[in-house]
């Protein structure tokens, strides 16, 4: 069911075409002429104009409805038409071509007004679409400046990243040098040779142990049943004596390099 909500501009145009009044409306859209009324100030709010037009194709409608039921209808008669009833039907048809007339460009006010404020809706959206637009334009103002500080930041920081890595190369070369050259130096190389001498590095002799120190080593070395001790050559037990009281009064490490086999395994197991 049609109800007063349901009225269009479109409605209107089309009732106002097939000759409907405020009553036929009414009746339509199960509504009073109050309701209606304010419908159409809804509807044409934005031009005052338009609703006029219509009120008068409104009430031109009613008069011709009204003179329609009014009419008597009258014989023709095809001789003696006076000169003054032609005029009279002539008059008639020329006011009924004037409300025709008149309908028409009350019809294409109608539309213009619908028209006028369909566009006063449309520049109203614009306008605000482009305010808005400024405003992202200004944030995108600001963040692609913030983007391009950003930039110089990043290229300034990955050019120090790059020095950085390059200086930090160069230290760890420096120092593994320097360790290579500790290692050297905390490392002692002992030299024993066929004639029963021990020397190191830069030739120097090592000290003699004491007698003491060599019965206390002796005895250690006995004891431990090691297989390395046992198979040693009597000359080859005492070197090893002498190496290891030596080795063991050393905080560097401590290198054996001779020509036994048996010796460097001894060394090895007891140091």
């Amino acid at each position: 069911m049609l109800d007063v909500s349901c009225l269009k501009p479109k409605n209107i145009r089309e009732g106002l075409k097939a000759g409907m009044t405020i009553a036929d409306f009414c009746k339509k859209y199960q509504c009073n002429e109050q309701e209606f009324e304010e419908r159409l100030r809804q509807l044409y709010r934005y031009n005052g104009g338009g609703i006029q037009a219509i009120f008068w194709e409104l009430r031109s409608n009613e008069k011709k409805r009204k003179k329609k039921k009014d009419e008597v209808p009258k014989s023709e008669s095809t001789n003696g038409a006076s000169v003054k009833e032609t005029c009279a039907k002539r008059l008639e048809s020329l006011k009924n071509a004037k409300e025709t007339q008149q309908r028409k460009i009350a019809q294409i006010n109608t539309e213009y007004s619908e028209l006028l404020s369909e566009q006063l809706g449309n520049i109203k959206a614009l306008r605000k679409l482009k305010r808005d637009i400024e405003k992202l334009l200004g944030k995108f103002r600001v963040m692609n400046a913030e983007a391009m500080d950003l930039i110089v930041h990043i290229t300034e920081i990955a050019s120090r990243i790059e020095q950085n890595v390059a200086k930090r190369r160069k230290e760890e070369a420096v120092l593994e040098e320097i360790s290579e050259k500790i290692q050297e130096l905390a490392k002692i190389t002992l030299y024993v040779y066929d004639s029963g001498e021990i020397v190191l590095d830069d030739g120097t002799p090592i000290p003699e142990p004491g007698e003491v120190a060599i019965k206390a080593m002796r005895e250690k070395l006995e004891s431990s049943n090691k297989e390395e001790y046992e198979n040693l050559r009597i000359t080859e037990a005492k070197l090893l004596t002498k190496l290891l009281i030596f080795a063991s009064s050393q905080t560097a490490e401590v290198e054996v390099l001779c020509d036994s086999e048996g010796l460097k395994k001894a060394f090895d197991a007891f140091y």
